[in-house]
């Protein structure tokens, strides 16, 4: 029985000298195994696998089972750590009397290799539940989603000045750098389309801060550019420039493909929002835009604005788009106030009122694009009003 384990199994007597060890023991740790029966188990783990001997004599003081998980063996021969988990439990007879101690190892090597490859793709948080559950939280579920879309800024006319090999090379540096922001706030890389990233917050396993976390990514996708912008001007290259956009609502996740080939993915009416509001951070020249649902959904809003409510295209329904400003100390508070009191009286219909805030944003910064849209808006309005007004317009 012993000989068919998968964990390795070594047993020692009261004088420390090994008197069994299974075939598994000898492959986990690179033993000979007829050779190892009869030697001292401090010959064995000698040098940096000290620890086990240690650890024995502090199970036999004990008198108790010890439990050592993700342990790690170095082998010589090979110059290389490998992972695994180790019981130590003490042998005893039926009056009880100590016989030895038995050493059981759990190999996680292939356990451990496959987290590493995972964790380029998800937070250990789902790393963590999707190895003890498996995949039965990805067979389909329809639930609450933030959905990231960010995007570089005038991609193709960088792509023609780089050429193939250096826009490869943009690319996978870039990518580098946000693929770490998201997965530290919980996000799920879902695709890379082109220059773009798409990124999911709350799946596969939602929470009630995944809006915050999606929001708290962006921001710092922007913090990150920041270090990522210096580096290249060090070495005379070009700033890259982004843009993202939030959208959150109902979608359908789980593993969509054929039997050769399966994607973890979402659809829903959401994914085409959150890429819609993405295409609009270009129309207000903002760096950070989020839906209003997603908006309602922060416990702690950060430094914001309510910029418009519009109907995007290919949306039925009218959406509310924030700013966010967290990462903005160039946007004074006055601005935010001024804009806020005009965009009221906007909504309120009161076309004049609303013009005088806007121009008094677009005094302090003239560059300031959704004062500018807003503003053009009422001018026009007060020379023909709308027959009904409900605050919506369609995408410009």
């Amino acid at each position: 029985m012993l000989r068919s384990l998968t964990n390795g199994v070594i047993t020692v007597d009261l004088d420390r000298i090994v008197t069994y060890l299974n075939p598994a023991a000898s492959r986990i740790l690179r033993l000979d195994g007829d050779g190892s029966i009869g030697r001292s188990l401090a010959d064995i783990f000698d040098g940096f696998n000290a620890w086990v001997v240690e650890a024995m004599d502090e199970a036999s003081v004990a008198g108790d089972e010890k439990l050592l998980p993700n342990s790690e063996f170095f082998i010589a021969r090979e110059d290389d750590w490998i992972a695994a988990n180790l019981t130590i439990v003490p042998l005893r007879d039926a009056k009880q009397t100590a016989l030895g101690t038995m050493l059981v190892i759990e190999d996680v090597q292939r356990e451990k290799e496959l987290r590493r490859t995972m964790s380029r793709y998800l937070s250990n948080e789902v790393i963590d539940r999707l190895m003890i559950q498996g995949d039965g939280g990805l067979g389909g579920a329809s639930h609450e989603v933030t959905i990231l879309f960010s995007d570089i800024r005038g991609f193709t006319p960088l792509t023609e000045r780089l050429g193939a090999g250096e826009t490869v090379a943009l690319l996978n540096e870039y990518f580098s750098f946000m693929e770490d922001v998201v997965t530290n706030r919980g996000g799920v890389i879902d695709k890379y389309i082109g220059d773009a990233i798409m990124a999911l917050f709350g799946s596969p396993f939602p929470s009630d801060n995944d809006a915050a976390n999606a929001v708290q990514a962006a921001g710092d996708m922007f913090h990150v550019l920041q270090i990522l912008n210096a580096q290249r001007a060090d070495e005379g290259k070009a700033a890259i420039r982004i843009g993202v956009g939030l959208g959150t609502g109902t979608v359908i996740t789980g593993n969509i493909g054929s039997p050769k080939r399966m994607d973890f993915t979402v659809i829903g009416d959401s994914v085409n929002l959150a890429s819609r509001i993405e295409e609009a951070t270009k129309t207000y020249a903002a760096d950070i835009l989020v839906c209003g649902t997603t908006w309602a959904r922060l416990p702690a809003p950060p430094r914001a604005r309510r910029v418009d409510v519009v109907r995007l295209r290919g949306q039925t329904r009218a959406t509310e788009l924030w700013e966010i400003l967290a990462h903005r100390p160039d946007v004074p508070a006055s601005s935010i106030e001024a804009y806020g009191h005009g965009f009221d009286a906007y909504l309120a219909g009161e076309w004049g009122p609303a013009l005088r805030h806007f121009e008094a944003v677009l005094a302090a910064r003239p560059e300031d694009r959704p004062a500018s849209l807003v503003a053009e808006r009422c001018r026009r309005f007060l020379l023909t009003p709308p027959e009904r007004w409900d605050g919506v317009v369609d995408q410009e």
